[in-house]
């Protein structure tokens, strides 16, 4: 929800998919998918996801970890309905054992990053984990930030508390993405009008990819996949 949120105020089209019964009321619908006869878990959380525009993202509620024996089967089939291109690790850091098991440790942080992102592959290989929502609530101001500071320098995401400090940080891997894509578009456009211009006898000298929204500009090689930014980006092929 904080997600959805945050994208809408940047003008990003998003929608909320709830897929529990809690977060059907705040939103007003979704799937319920631990009442879902299990052969159909995948099936309904695709229905809940139809093809969109390029630029929309679905944002889908996760359930209970894959280590959970209680909830992986309803997780697993909820994670291969919903083919996400990307994911957000949620964490309590104060919990010591899985919920309602005090003889089963919660797993490593690496071990849990592992195995969804393995099963996540399985549907689509390009998905990747894009940051960290952390439940800090039993920690204080100070040590919940020295906690998100740690997390982020040992796994190279984002982290933050949705509640407490807002998900701008976690969000712009998710603008980034949209935003490479954008550009590798454009870079491959640039690529194709530099071959149509060689008959008149200009040759391509270099691409410039330039944010509006900053003074900063990269130049680029048409053919590479250019820079990432949270805003639109414009395209000016230069010839000599």
């Amino acid at each position: 929800l904080a997600l959805e949120r945050e994208l809408r105020a940047r003008g990003v089209p998003a929608d909320f998919r709830a897929t529990g019964q809690t977060g059907i009321m705040i939103a007003g619908g979704g799937v319920p998918v631990d009442a879902v006869v299990s052969d159909f878990v995948a099936g309904s959380v695709e229905q809940l996801c139809p093809a969109n525009s390029p630029d929309h993202w679905d944002l889908i509620e996760g359930q209970g970890s894959l280590f959970h024996p209680s909830y992986s089967g309803v997780s697993l089939g909820l994670l291969h309905g919903a083919t996400p291109d990307a994911l957000v690790m949620c964490h309590e850091p104060t919990r010591k054992h899985l919920r309602g098991l005090s003889h089963w440790p919660v797993p490593s942080l690496e071990e849990c990053f592992e195995l969804h992102l393995r099963c996540a592959r399985m549907m689509n290989p390009a998905v990747r984990f894009v940051g960290m929502a952390v439940n800090t609530s039993a920690l204080a101001d100070e040590a919940a930030r020295r906690l998100l500071g740690e997390l982020e320098q040992r796994f190279s995401l984002p982290a933050s508390d949705p509640v407490r400090y807002g998900v701008a940080a976690v969000l712009l891997p998710v603008l980034m993405m949209r935003c490479a894509a954008d550009c590798a578009a454009a870079a491959a456009a640039a690529a194709d009008a530099a071959l149509a211009e060689g008959a008149s006898g200009r040759t391509l000298r270099q691409t410039y990819f330039a944010c509006p929204a900053s003074d900063a500009c990269a130049m680029l090689s048409c053919t590479s996949i250019p820079h990432a930014c949270v805003h639109p980006c414009r395209l000016a092929v230069l010839y000599m």
